[in-house]
């Protein structure tokens, strides 16, 4: 009972916390997939080499941050919002598995926009293999109890994500450009992680938990990721004026198409 209990705490009350940069994730697969489509039928190889280059940059810059400014603060949150309790220690996996989670939908959905469904399925069933074996063996270990399924979510979601990759460098000869993509938006991950756990164990110091603390964490966290986007010089407008609805055609469609043109 236990074990069901803290199943129950980690599906239904952390990890939708760390899902919530799929909100944006989302509607970046779904408007990626016609023109990379598109731009694969014609041949033009270099446009959807561009376009995945666009993709995966987005989500490291969309998804890393927010993830790092949760997972200092996510003991507290999930305790304020749900009167449970975890480890910390969970929350940093959770961090991690959601990370290459976000990654690899967004690569799944790029082979779907080059017809390799077939392809995507393969990768996904593989990590979802790994990820069981981990459930199976090594969540019956008392040393790792609910680590064990966190550490297989992380496992599996790198493998399929991976493996997705590799396709797509062979397929499209796609050039990783591993600075833009993945170096810089990590250490800017990083660096809105440290300010926001700082302030959270200053503010602590000062007595000022729950949501006021919170709230000082979450804006000193973004406050150094608006940095580092500075610092990398990376138009933040551009971005977030992509993320909102195009009232011209409809207010419940997304103009995403700064990402890709």
């Amino acid at each position: 009972s236990e074990a069901v209990g803290a199943l129950g705490v980690v599906l239904g009350m952390a990890m939708p916390l760390f899902m919530l940069p799929m909100a944006f994730i989302g509607p970046l697969v779904m408007v990626m997939l016609p023109r990379l489509s598109e731009g694969y039928a014609v041949g033009d190889m270099a446009d959807v080499r561009r376009k995945i280059g666009r993709a995966l940059h987005a989500t490291g810059l969309i998804a890393l941050p927010l993830v790092a400014i949760m997972a200092p603060m996510g003991q507290a949150v999930c305790e304020l919002l749900y009167g449970q309790v975890l480890p910390q220690r969970c929350f940093y996996l959770l961090a991690a598995a959601a990370v290459f989670v976000y990654y690899q939908a967004v690569t799944t959905g790029i082979l779907n926009g080059i017809s390799r469904q077939n392809t995507a399925m393969v990768n996904t069933i593989a990590g979802g293999a790994v990820q069981l074996m981990f459930t199976w063996f090594a969540v019956s270990d008392p040393r790792l109890g609910i680590n064990g399924y966190l550490l297989g979510v992380l496992a599996g979601s790198a493998i399929s994500a991976v493996l997705n990759m590799v396709c797509l460098i062979r397929k499209v000869k796609l050039r990783v450009q591993w600075a833009r993509w993945f170096i810089m938006p990590w250490l800017a991950a990083a660096a809105c992680a440290l300010a926001a756990a700082n302030v959270w164990i200053l503010t602590a110091g000062l007595q000022w938990e729950g949501i006021p603390s919170m709230l000082w964490s979450f804006a000193a966290g973004m406050a150094m990721c608006g940095v580092s986007f500075w610092v990398q010089g990376i138009r933040v407008w551009r971005y977030l004026r992509a993320l909102l609805p195009n009232t011209r055609t409809s207010v419940a469609a997304f103009n995403m198409n700064s990402l890709f043109y």
